[in-house]
């Protein structure tokens, strides 16, 4: 940790991150730790009005589209992580992106710094705001480490999807459904957490990840959950799925090759085996506390320009009534 004694009191922080879903809120720990790491006084809250309680000079949602306006605070820097989809090469007009799109738009200028892992996204937001917009990729965090929990579980069920099971025109529920005909799937998707979560993929041979709808959007919560547990990966395909490498890492599929490519696997434990064990390496490779001095940086430099530019208003006043104070010594001096 770094020693903020000698740091100016401009660049001092108090952060509070807020997440409203138990979908984050293992996100939202990480997040607030990894921040502590950099010296700065930080903690996590479910709700805005609580984190406000908290006299922040910063506050970070996570998950913005479940939340309403911040409030107007200029003394407050608003950052949004994690939007979720919103854009995709293919689909950007489907339902799903057109209801994430419309929550956020109206109060996108209230935040002073967008982070998003995807690019599509920061394209997409773009076109609609003059907001700060930084890329910010998704990295391991110690609350997805499952390392010390995984033991010689029994994988008795071929597939496990994790998630939603609807999807646009319910594809999810069409999908697994028929899944359900030639494999053994584990009975439940909705509803798993921690432990239970652990122990339902470790018992199952492939993790599935599906689209919510057409779009390639990297699940990437998803996806380090069933890692995490060194469950090999057969998904979708993914448009930007960093740092992980396709045929190394995990394999992808179309609907059109589905049954082939679970064949296949099941056939070739091996294979699998080595690729799940690859993979938990990778994705621990690039980690959140990495991805968190792009934050870090944003925040230093922020603080240092409003800094600046508050000087530069306190010494213009100054000088104003300076030049008020000579004029008038002057018309009483004539």
């Amino acid at each position: 940790m770094y020693e903020m004694s000698f740091i100016p009191d401009y660049y001092k922080h108090r952060v509070a991150v807020v997440a409203y879903s138990n979908y984050f809120k293992n996100y939202s720990d990480s997040f607030t730790e990894c921040i502590k790491e950099y010296g700065i006084e930080t903690e996590a809250f479910s709700h805005i009005k609580d984190a406000l309680l908290y006299n922040p000079t910063c506050v970070v949602v996570i998950g913005p589209t479940m939340f309403h306006k911040p409030p107007r605070n200029k003394k407050i820097l608003w950052v949004m992580l994690q939007t979720e989809q919103l854009f995709g090469r293919i689909c950007s007009n489907q339902p799903f992106y057109k209801k994430n799109v419309y929550r956020l738009k109206p109060y996108l200028n209230r935040y002073d710094l967008i982070l998003d892992s995807s690019q599509d996204n920061i394209v997409g937001l773009k076109k609609i705001t003059k907001t700060d917009i930084l890329h910010f990729p998704d990295g391991w965090y110690g609350e997805q480490d499952s390392d010390f929990k995984c033991c010689n579980i029994n994988k008795e069920y071929d597939l496990i999807f994790v998630g939603d099971n609807t999807g646009v025109m319910g594809r999810r529920w069409k999908i697994l459904e028929y899944l359900k005909t030639r494999y053994k799937v584990y009975p439940k998707s909705t509803g798993l957490w921690d432990d239970e979560k652990i122990k339902a993929i470790q018992s199952s041979k492939i993790a599935l990840n599906l689209h919510y709808d057409e779009s390639r959007y990297m699940e990437s919560a998803r996806i380090r959950d069933y890692l995490s547990a060194k469950c090999f990966v057969l998904s979708e395909p993914i448009d930007d799925p960093f740092p992980l490498k396709l045929g190394v890492d995990y394999d992808e599929f179309f609907l059109t090759n589905i049954c082939e490519k679970i064949d296949y696997y099941l056939q070739n434990d091996e294979k699998r085996e080595r690729m799940a064990e690859h993979a938990f390496k990778a994705i621990r490779s690039y980690t959140l506390y990495d991805s968190m001095k792009i934050f870090v940086d944003w925040l230093i430099m922020k603080s240092y320009s409003n800094y600046l530019n508050n000087l530069t208003l306190g010494y213009k006043i100054k000088q104003y009534f300076k030049i008020r104070k000579e004029s008038k010594n002057r018309l009483i001096n004539d």
